[in-house]
């Protein structure tokens, strides 16, 4: 890993933030001081194209306006697209690297091209923009990588959504909330970005886990204000809204944003042009159905508070109990996505155009061996179509033979989504 000395690049702006910001992050931190311290591939045929994939495109500024997003000329936006966290999403960096060809390349590509997104969640990790928590010493070659994936997903005319993801950082059993990492990491971020409010949107913190419990007041207090150990995510959204004020906040909730039940009133984000991002919503009392849906989050709409679901999956392969993958996902997930999400005029972003989730793990005979082939965005996932298919299951387990293993999952319904609600 490089970590070099530098003078922050994006010209004078950047600079007197960063220095200004130094002396301000003291500030922000010490309001809370009290509380933070060859060959043959298995599988079906892709799916036929209708039409060519341009989508809908709508750009910024994005401002909300009771449960609705808007952008530049008034006109409504509702988020499609994908989360990629493949390449910059990771425990290590290794010097030189760029984003140029990987995979969160093909990923960002194919949502533009062939699924129809108007929007890439891109995941990046504090620790590997700033490995020594030293504010200016960072990793040149991260920082120019997350340039090169912004500016590759914006020459598609998508809308980026950034986030900060501590999940498979090094540090990830000490950054189960925001710390003063993450605060140094956005006067990065926005200092940059604030600038780009057409076409990137802030997502502070991946999947806040610092309590157990996403029902009770103490765990929402302890998100909203901090803890002692970390610091709470009002703070957060007001540190980032500070420098780049015009940018739209994806907010993510407690235990992982499973869910936003208990949240209102009193916990709301004091700040304005925020979105709340429900990632994989726990089933109420073992069931996925509007009523459940309705308690964790969909509830808020109805009080003009606008939600996303930010960050979404359901393969078969995640096992039981996790919200991952649900049970009755065959008939639940079209319900949710084409009916729930729809009615609501909630948007989705979908994890991952990567072999497993929304993509199948295809396999190929070479030299009498059966290997994995690359993805292909034309092989989403499928549900069992007929009972004398593979039966739907939550146990990998299940799948005797690595032909079928990797097949199952919600990948062609979110693409016929996405299709559906996004094609030009």
């Amino acid at each position: 890993m490089t970590s070099t000395r530098i003078v922050p690049a994006g010209g004078r702006r950047v600079r007197r933030w960063l220095l200004a910001g130094t002396a301000l992050l003291l500030v922000f931190m010490g309001m809370t001081a009290g509380t933070a311290s060859a060959s043959t591939a298995v599988g079906p045929p892709p799916p036929v194209f209708v039409k060519p994939c341009v989508g809908k495109k709508v750009v910024g500024p994005f401002t909300t306006r009771r449960s609705q997003v808007y952008g530049k000329g008034n006109t409504a936006f509702v988020s499609y697209g994908v989360t990629v966290a493949f390449s910059l999403d990771a425990k290590t960096w290794p010097s030189g690297a760029t984003a140029k060809g990987d995979m969160d390349e093909k990923e960002i590509t194919w949502a533009a091209t062939d699924w129809c997104a108007n929007t890439v969640r891109i995941q990046v990790n504090q620790d590997l923009l700033d490995p020594t928590g030293s504010l200016f010493s960072i990793n040149v070659n991260y920082l120019n990588a997350i340039k090169a994936e912004v500016s590759w997903a914006k020459s598609y005319g998508l809308v980026v959504v950034l986030n900060d993801s501590t999940e498979s950082s090094a540090n990830a059993g000490s950054e189960a909330g925001p710390t003063a990492t993450t605060f140094a990491f956005w006067l990065w971020m926005a200092s940059i970005y604030g600038s780009d409010p057409a076409h990137v949107i802030f997502d502070p913190f991946n999947e806040p886990r610092d309590t157990n419990s996403q029902l009770s007041p103490q765990a929402w207090n302890t998100w909203f204000n901090g803890n002692g150990t970390y610091y709470g995510m009002n703070l957060l959204a007001k540190w980032v809204h500070f420098i780049a004020p015009r940018n739209l906040l994806w907010i993510e909730g407690p235990n992982y944003s499973d869910s936003f039940h208990g949240m209102y009133p009193k916990y709301l984000i004091q700040v304005p042009n925020v979105v709340y991002a429900i990632h994989h919503p726990l089933a109420q009392g073992g069931m996925n159905d509007p009523a459940a849906w309705q308690t964790a989050f969909g509830y808020l709409p109805g009080h003009g508070i606008p939600v996303v679901e930010g960050d979404w999956t359901n393969f078969a392969g995640a096992g039981v109990g996790n919200s991952a993958c649900w049970p009755d996902a065959v008939t639940r997930v079209p319900m949710y996505l084409n009916s729930y999400l729809t009615a609501n005029h909630i948007g989705l972003s979908a994890y991952t155009l990567n072999s497993g989730r929304m993509l199948r793990q295809l396999y190929a005979v070479k030299n009498g061996k059966l290997i994995k082939t690359s993805p292909n965005p034309l092989e989403p996932t499928v549900f069992p179509r007929a009972k004398t298919t593979i039966g739907w299951s939550c146990s990998p387990g299940a799948y005797t033979s690595p032909r079928a293993m990797g097949t199952e999952g919600a990948g062609e319904a979110v693409y016929d989504f996405f299709k559906a609600r996004n094609q030009a």
